[in-house]
C-alpha cells in the first residue's frame, strides 16, 4: 500500500539528523498536498532556498496566501541575498496577479456596443431660422 510506504518513509526522514532528509521529507510533504507541514520542516531547520522554492511553487499553484507569507517571512529571517531573490519574486507575483488579461469594457465591435447605440431615430434639422 502506497500510503504505508509513505507513512515509512516519513517516519525514517523524520528520525534522521541529515539536514538532506528533512528537505526530501519537505517534499513528500509538498508532494502529498501539505505544504504547511512541508514549510514547518524547512522553517524548523532554516532552509530558506528551499523555502523560496517552495513558495514559487505555491504561487505557480495559484495558493497565493502561502507564498505571499512565506516571500515575507524570507526577506524578514534570511540573509540579504536570499531576501533580494524573495523580493524579486515576491515583486514578479504581483506583478503577474495585477495584470488584467481579459478588458471588461468591449471595445471590438465598437457600433455594435450597448452604450453607443441607442433606441432612438436620428432625426436631422434644419439649422434654426432664429440666428
Amino acid at each position: 500500500n502506497q500510503k504505508e510506504i509513505n507513512n515509512e518513509i516519513i517516519l525514517i526522514l523524520q528520525k534522521s539528523k541529515m539536514i538532506e532528509t528533512k528537505i526530501i521529507l519537505s517534499d513528500i510533504y509538498f508532494k502529498m498536498g501539505a505544504p504547511l507541514k512541508s514549510v514547518e520542516v524547512l522553517k524548523g531547520y532554516k532552509l530558506y532556498e528551499e523555502l523560496l522554492s517552495i513558495a514559487i511553487n505555491l504561487n505557480l499553484n495559484k495558493n497565493y496566501n502561502i507564498s505571499q507569507e512565506l516571500y515575507l517571512y524570507i526577506v524578514e529571517n534570511g540573509n540579504k541575498m536570499i531576501s533580494q531573490k524573495a523580493i524579486y519574486e515576491f515583486a514578479k507575483s504581483l506583478e503577474k496577479r495585477s495584470i488584467v488579461e481579459k478588458t471588461d469594457l468591449p471595445l471590438s465591435n465598437f457600433m455594435n456596443n450597448k452604450f453607443f447605440s441607442s433606441p432612438f431615430i436620428r432625426m436631422c434639422f434644419p439649422e434654426s431660422a432664429s440666428k
